[in-house]
């Protein structure tokens, strides 16, 4: 990873910063993603508060303090995430330029348009994710309708966001740079896997978890622990749903390699020196007006 090398020029109303390289930028995403995940899972191993072995992230995440924690580190993965997808579709809408075949400008340019969408969609899919936690300790009557179907909203956003926008970076980077062999073999991978992943765990979650939450169990809607051994759907659907979390990670660490040749610019301008500028450039117009004007009535007064 190499850090961007920053460039900075400046006048009295004007200081522009140039950033050269943006490698780093897809590792600090997934760096925060990553602690996402990690961090809650660390804290509840240290509390010794959840059966250790591959619970749901949400259910890591879903009381104080871990809530909390996760929370912000996704909404700051959120910022991160939106930044970068913008980024990359401007980034994506210049190097598409630069190629020969009409058609595969013309394809790489309508699908660069088309992922904003599934993008943006897995972005808000975070949010509401973040939003409505899985809190373990609801009353019955209201879990259902204040917890759990916003957050399998969120999550099914999230998800299926993620796996489309990841299928048309794939294609859409595999016209643009058709060489890089290696890593348009991982990213093959990795969208197989986070497709697999994501209908193995969609297929297993309700078997796996909420067939659980029965009888006395409802009441807390806790899951114990001596029920996650004998449980295999409960099983297959946690392993997917961090193989699916985790291959997404991997998967944005690859974008790299395209980031690296990326430039950005920020520009900063005091808008009251622009309009002072302006109207001083107005004032001199006109005395160069009133000047110019009186050196022609003396002449003439002269003749």
């Amino acid at each position: 990873m190499e850090w961007p090398k920053v460039q900075v020029s400046s006048t009295k109303a004007h200081t522009e910063y140039k950033f050269i390289g943006a490698s780093w930028y897809p590792i600090t995403m997934a760096g925060a993603m990553f602690a996402t995940i990690s961090l809650p899972y660390l804290i509840v191993l240290a509390r010794g508060t959840l059966y250790p072995f591959l619970p749901f992230i949400s259910q890591v995440s879903g009381s104080p303090p871990m809530s909390g924690i996760f929370n912000l580190l996704l909404i700051v993965s959120s910022l991160f995430a939106f930044i970068g997808l913008n980024l990359l579709h401007m980034g994506i809408r210049i190097q598409k330029k630069r190629l020969e075949d009409d058609w595969v400008r013309q394809t790489a340019s309508l699908l660069n348009k088309i992922s904003l969408i599934p993008g943006h969609v897995g972005i808000m899919g975070m949010l509401i994710v973040g939003s409505y936690p899985i809190d373990f300790y609801r009353r019955t009557e209201i879990w259902m309708g204040v917890t759990i179907i916003p957050h399998l909203i969120g999550a099914l956003s999230l998800f299926l966001g993620g796996m489309f926008y990841c299928i048309l970076i794939t294609y859409i980077m595999s016209l643009l740079h058709p060489e890089q062999k290696q890593i348009l073999g991982i990213r093959i991978f990795l969208v197989s896997l986070i497709t697999m992943c994501s209908a193995l765990q969609g297929y297993t979650v309700r078997e796996g978890f909420m067939n659980e939450l029965v009888g006395e169990s409802i009441k807390t809607c806790i899951v114990e622990a001596d029920h996650l051994p004998y449980n295999l759907h409960y099983l297959i659907s946690s392993v997917c749903e961090w193989c699916l979390v985790l291959a997404f990670i991997v998967f944005f660490t690859t974008l790299k390699e395209e980031a690296r040749d990326f430039c950005f610019t920020m520009c900063i301008t005091i808008k009251e020196d622009a309009q002072e500028k302006v109207t001083e450039k107005k004032t001199e117009t006109v005395k160069d007006v009133n000047h110019n004007t009186g050196a022609s009535d003396k002449t003439s007064d002269k003749s």
